[in-house]
């Protein structure tokens, strides 16, 4: 941890999680990386934004943790290593753009198909570019991704507002 400010900070923060990982080893845990996403499912009104932001922030320090410590005891090799890095940003990103979603439907600029899946039949998606796309992102790597929307199948309630809805939902 002395080569690693942040995975030190991290295990620090997760005692029981950094406790259990070396007990049980990256195989074991990797399904309980995400946990705090599905702890905190999206629906219009819920989570507020601070506990969205905490699920996203606890979901990628496990993951940061996690995938470490596979990769420095060569429990996992290179390719899993970086698909698991990227696989973790592709659920993060997913769960923020359900939440803006979520939450333009809650204001009423939206109608959900499904209140549990906020992103089904919404009429947008992100696309993952570079090495998010390619499943290659390292420990370094930001995310580049495109958002795109067909405006005759999102479920506007206010189509004269759509383009500015979509700018403010993908810079939130």
């Amino acid at each position: 941890f002395s080569c690693s400010p942040f995975l030190a900070g991290v295990a620090a923060q997760e005692p029981l999680f950094c406790l259990n990982l070396l007990e049980q080893g990256p195989d074991a845990l990797w399904p309980e990386v995400s946990q705090p996403l599905t702890d905190s499912p999206i629906r219009p009104g819920s989570p507020n934004e601070a506990t969205a932001k905490r699920a996203i922030r606890q979901t990628r320090r496990r993951a940061a943790l996690l995938i470490a410590v596979a990769d420095v005891t060569d429990t996992w090799p290179l390719p899993r290593v970086t698909r698991a890095l990227s696989d973790n940003a592709d659920q993060c990103a997913q769960y923020a753009l359900a939440f803006a979603v979520a939450e333009l439907a809650a204001r009423g600029r939206l109608t959900l198909a499904d209140e549990s899946d906020p992103l089904a039949e919404c009429g947008m998606f992100l696309l993952g570019m570079g090495k998010l796309g390619a499943h290659e992102l390292n420990y370094s790597s930001d995310i580049d991704v495109i958002a795109l929307f067909d405006p005759d199948r999102v479920p506007t309630n206010k189509p004269d507002r759509l383009n500015q809805d979509m700018v403010r939902l993908i810079q939130r």
